[in-house]
């Protein structure tokens, strides 16, 4: 396909009022009904596409097809339909604007997108804007964007099982927020982010789709359904080859989610579940993790937000790595107890901010490791405001901020760990901040020795003020 522009664009202008899922096999037309009346549905298609995509579009389910010329308004009535499909059995392009490295340039001048101004329904097979028979492979951003902001659209199109390309359905519905029902996913092969915040902000949203794939793709799931704010039911995820940012923010600000979906997975990847169920403040328990090796990143920030959570999983791993819990109960105020935490050699950051701000906590877990890593406890307690008592920290070793801001803001301290390090050396900060803010302490008992004023300045800054 050759551009005389990368910054190109289609745009499916649809306004009026359209609703009820109109399911259709492989190759029906991609068709409209109008719920209310003077409903017209427009495709616009910008003139620095070269080739131009050609269509035919018919009225009814009968009807006659004819040429259709872009940026021509079809008109219908209540229950009445309209259908547009492609003019070619080859496959033709609706996006433009990739560079030779194969990334979009400007998703809002290059890819495809519909308006709407009223409610409609939409089915069919969306792949026929493609090809006139539909395809069963669809190609990187195919869709990327198509029904972007359609904010009464009430069903959506059926989308194949076939091998999904890279990014096809990012956005695909995003902001649909009429949209209560999601199409059917049964792809098992996927894309990297193919589906990317593809119901992002679908506020209407109260179930998701069967997500059967086993074997996922780089960021395929990343903010699928996120901020929708009425998702009551997660799909089954039964996935066991897990993928770089593969759930990451996938629930995120899902406010009605009361429960998770299981997480079968043993063998986990790069930020995996990275913020997955951030910010779901009705959530009260967390699936269970079995992975005994982790990744890096792999539950940072998974459940930071969810106020609601009363039962953490258990955590078996004995095998961490750089920043693994990273901020992971970040702000669960109703979490009492924290999981039991065996693991005997620490990775960088890999507590750090864990149970920041989690108000409630009664009691730390405790802490074998004397292995430490720079800022593996960093902040791991910060603003545990009933924490009465910090748990042994058995290491003679210390690293760069290993300890930094461990218990600031733990007012109900009253009870501090014995410090036995008595070489700092290189590890500047180890103590900084500390115990910032525990109003309640009066006594810390540290092994470190040093003459030089400096070196307190240095290691122990703002430890207990």
């Amino acid at each position: 396909m050759k551009l005389k522009n990368i910054f190109t664009a289609i745009a499916l202008t649809v306004a009026g009022t359209l609703p009820a899922v109109l399911w259709a096999k492989p190759g029906d037309p991609l068709t409209f009904k109008a719920i209310d009346q003077r409903t017209y549905v427009q495709l616009s298609v910008p003139a620095q596409l070269d080739p131009q995509p050609v269509f035919e579009c018919r009225s009814g389910e009968s009807g006659e097809w004819r040429p259709y010329s872009p940026a021509a308004a079809l008109y219908v009535n209540a229950g009445e339909t309209v259908s547009i499909r492609a003019a070619t059995n080859g496959v033709q392009s609706l996006v433009g604007g990739i560079s030779q490295y194969g990334v979009l340039y400007e998703p809002r001048w290059s890819c495809s997108f519909l308006t709407l101004e009223g409610r409609m329904e939409a089915s069919g097979d969306v792949t026929t804007l493609l090809s006139r028979q539909g395809v069963s492979e669809v190609p990187d951003y195919a869709f990327h964007y198509l029904f972007r902001n359609c904010k009464n659209i009430v069903t959506a199109p059926d989308l194949p099982a076939g091998k999904l390309g890279k990014y096809c359905c990012r956005e695909m519905f995003s902001g649909c927020e009429a949209l209560t029902n999601a199409p059917v996913l049964a792809a098992t092969e996927l894309g990297e982010g193919c589906y990317l915040c593809m119901f992002c902000a679908c506020s209407g949203l109260t179930a998701a789709p069967a997500l059967p794939a086993r074997k996922l793709a780089a960021s395929c799931y990343y903010m699928m359904f996120s901020s929708c704010t009425a998702l009551e039911t997660p799909p089954t995820l039964p996935a066991t080859e897990l993928a770089e940012s593969c759930y990451r923010y996938m629930f995120q600000g899902c406010t009605s989610l009361k429960s998770a979906p299981a997480l079968p997975a043993t063998e986990l990847a790069e930020s995996c579940y990275s913020t997955m169920f951030c910010n779901c403040v009705k959530l009260t328990a967390a699936p269970v993790l079995p992975a005994t090796e982790l990744a890096k990143s792999c539950y940072g920030g998974m459940f930071s937000g969810c106020r609601e959570l009363t039962d953490a999983p258990v955590l078996p791993a004995t095998k961490l790595a750089e920043s693994c819990y990273g901020s992971m109960f970040f702000g669960c105020r109703a979490l009492t107890t924290a999981p039991v935490l065996p693991a005997t050699t620490m990775e960088k950051s890999c507590y750090s901010d864990m149970f920041k701000d989690c108000s409630g906590l009664l009691e730390a877990p405790s802490l074998p490791a004397k292995t430490l890593h720079v800022s593996c406890y960093a902040w791991m307690f910060s603003g545990c405001t009933s924490l009465t008592r910090a748990p042994d920290l058995p290491s003679v070793r210390v690293q760069w901020e290993c300890y930094a801001g461990m218990f600031s803001g733990c007012t109900g301290l009253t009870d501090a760990p014995f410090l036995p390090a008595s070489d700092l050396f290189n590890a500047e900060a180890c103590y900084a901040s500390m115990f910032s803010g525990c109003t309640s302490l009066t006594n810390v008992t540290l092994m470190a020795k040093n003459e030089k004023p400096a070196f307190w300045s240095d290691y122990f800054a703002n430890w207990l003020s």
